[in-house]
């Protein structure tokens, strides 16, 4: 049996399969760039050195880095999209 605390991890990543996150930063392709105000599930965390999170994108498996992902605040499940800085803000202090 298996001691829970005696697993070895497998990714160093702040995100795990499940997750509900959103881009913070416009995803930049080879030919295109990718923004979206939309709420993505993460779907795989690659690589041993967490090189990426895969998102659903459009029926598509995409793969960003870390940094361009963040979690999902509480506002945000609610109002079910990404919100801008100042919605960010208003939904903090209400």
């Amino acid at each position: 049996m298996t001691n829970i605390s005696n697993e070895v991890s497998t990714h160093n990543s702040d995100f795990i399969v499940g997750d509900v996150v959103v881009i913070k930063t416009p995803l930049e392709f080879i030919n295109r760039t990718f923004d979206s105000d939309e709420l993505f599930i993460v779907q795989d965390v690659c690589g041993l050195q967490s090189s990426g999170i895969t998102i659903l994108v459009n029926g598509q498996r995409v793969t960003a880095a870390e940094s361009e992902l963040r979690h999902a605040s509480i506002a945000e499940l609610n109002a079910k999209r990404r919100l801008t800085a100042i919605e960010q803000v208003l939904a903090e202090v209400s």
